[in-house]
């Protein structure tokens, strides 16, 4: 087995939560050769921080400070590094707030070196825990409206984006990573992250793998596992969560279908989902209100075609 595998993680503002990413990482089965640490941190005590918290690091581990506050843009810059500095076959990412499975790194390896043709380019493995079951009615909404009742790993016209779930037992094809994934390094060959997405950018993982996908294979394997704590920190608020999410989806659905069928499916989608976010706006909380007001901007801000923000 090849055991040159990098492994970039974009970081703002949240030191603290790399020492347990690290004690992960030396668990590991499979070893990174490297880990490349991209931080965005605003001057001061946090970008001081990241780095001692890099310094500390029992790991083969080099430091970048970047102004470009972009997980995506961040990633760029992290394969540019690596690619300085290492020949290696493999380079994966992960973000601050995961902890991977010992066997994590490994058994994406597996995979791709599984493969001996090079038709896979990318595989990663899937987040812990189970989604509650929804009840039938709304079940029924959703597949109405295109907001879910995809096949596993598939991504919908309307740029919804549909998981494995932990629970299947086999890899599988599938049309999008998330972005805790590896990939041959020669991928960056030719393709790169969309870095115009600013901030902790919802759905650049799925627009850049969605591109691979469309000339070369992706692969999930269920039985690599990681535990993601969905830190809050550097997070959006909801109002601008949800703008973002109406940007960043319609830039999928551009980029990887270009059709007015798709470009339909999304506006259905959109709409189906601004339905009930305006109800729920109408009788509910000042959270519900600010979602959908998120809604409202990401919509206009599509329709004007804005700069992303």
């Amino acid at each position: 087995m090849n055991d040159s595998v990098a492994l970039v993680v974009p970081t703002r503002n949240r030191a603290g939560y790399l020492p347990e990413l690290f004690s992960s990482l030396q668990r590991q089965d499979l070893k990174p050769a490297l880990v490349m640490v991209v931080d965005s941190s605003d001057e001061g005590h946090a970008r001081d921080a990241a780095r001692a918290a890099v310094e500390g690091a029992a790991l083969p581990c080099e430091y970048l400070h970047t102004r470009t506050a972009s997980a995506p843009a961040q990633r760029n810059i992290g394969v540019k590094a690596v690619r300085r500095v290492l020949e290696t076959s493999y380079i994966a990412f992960a973000d601050d707030d995961v902890r991977l499975a010992p066997d994590y790194l490994r058994r994406l390896v597996t995979v791709l070196e599984g493969d001996t043709v090079g038709a896979v380019m990318g595989a990663s493995g899937v987040s812990q825990g189970e989604t509650p079951p929804l009840p039938l009615h709304w079940r029924m909404y959703r597949r109405v409206f295109g907001l879910a009742g995809g096949k596993a790993g598939g991504l919908m016209p309307s740029g919804i984006n549909i998981p494995v779930p932990p629970e299947t037992e086999a890899p599988v094809l599938t049309d999008w990573l998330f972005g805790c994934s590896m990939w041959r390094t020669r991928v960056f060959d030719t393709f790169a992250f969309r870095d115009d997405m600013p901030g902790a950018a919802l759905y650049d993982d799925v627009e850049f793998s969605a591109r691979v996908s469309r000339s070369h294979a992706l692969v999930v394997d269920p039985r690599a596992r990681l535990a993601h704590l969905l830190a809050e920190e550097e997070r959006p608020d909801v109002r601008l969560h949800h703008h973002r999410w109406m940007r960043n989806r319609h830039a999928v659905v551009e980029a990887v279908f270009a059709t007015r069928r798709a470009s339909a499916a999304y506006w259905w989608a959109s709409f189906g989902f601004g339905l009930l976010a305006g109800v729920r706006a109408a009788t509910g909380s000042a959270e519900q209100r600010e979602r959908f007001l998120g809604l409202l901007t990401g919509t206009l801000g599509v329709l004007r075609q804005e700069p992303m923000r």
